[in-house]
């Protein structure tokens, strides 16, 4: 039975879970500051002992924004410098919190999130960021509904690279 690997990249932070376990340690490391432009990078994750008896699982992701937003009038946030990136940033490439996960097993994509079947909610943390930390609401969840894919033309286009630095924890 060929291992399966997760392969996450989330723009933002996040947490993964499969059947409840998280997938690592780390605490905010599914991406990192990078020019979105030119590359996403992502992390990838042996979740093999994570499945259940029947090779199955519910995955779990909670997003928050990083360093993609800030509080209303705040600018304490690195920024773009590129002319093509600020574009970007001011268009397509705008939305704070999105994430892209593959589960592959040997060579196979045995699933990935613009699969069907997908639901999404809105949590109970109603406002993050790195410098401002979050606020919480307790009771404030939405309910599940299904989750769409974003329109081809939105979010961002760099190349998926493998990130090459440990995630914090």
């Amino acid at each position: 039975k060929a291992p399966a690997e997760l392969l996450v990249a989330a723009l933002g932070f996040g947490t993964v879970t499969v059947n409840g376990h998280a997938v690592s340690s780390d605490l905010l490391s599914p991406s990192g500051w990078t020019e979105t432009e030119k590359r996403v990078l992502f992390r990838s994750y042996n979740i093999t002992g994570l499945l259940n008896s029947t090779g199955g699982a519910t995955v779990h992701v909670a997003l928050g924004c990083g360093y993609r937003c800030d509080a209303a009038g705040q600018s304490r946030f690195p920024a773009y410098q590129q002319p093509d990136a600020k574009a970007a940033q001011q268009t397509y490439d705008s939305i704070p919190k999105i994430a892209r996960l593959t589960v592959v097993s040997g060579n196979t994509t045995v699933f990935s999130t613009g699969s069907d079947g997908w639901v999404k909610r809105r949590g109970p943390v109603q406002d993050d960021s790195v410098y401002d930390g979050e606020l919480y609401v307790q009771g404030a969840e939405t309910q599940w509904q299904p989750a769409s894919a974003l329109a081809l033309d939105q979010g961002p286009r760099g190349q998926m690279i493998p990130a090459d630095f440990p995630g914090v924890q």
